[in-house]
């Protein structure tokens, strides 16, 4: 029978494993969740607000152009 896992490293990732925290775990996937959230959230309206930006312009430099043909 091949052995696929050397003992060694099979006990230092069982006492690894055990070191590991539930609600921590639990606390670190939430937070990074809510991180990733809040990143998607000011990027949409980084993205929205230049829109409305842009889009303002474009009716400013309109009106304008359309002053400056009428005189």
């Amino acid at each position: 029978m091949a052995v696929w896992v050397d003992p060694d490293a099979f006990d230092e990732i069982t006492e690894q494993a055990r070191k590991v925290r539930f609600w921590r775990t639990v606390g670190t996937a939430v937070a990074g969740l809510l991180f990733a959230l809040g990143w998607v959230v000011a990027k949409a309206c980084a993205v929205l607000w230049l829109a409305a930006v842009w889009v303002a312009t474009a009716v400013k430099l309109g009106w304008q152009e359309a002053r400056r043909g009428s005189s």
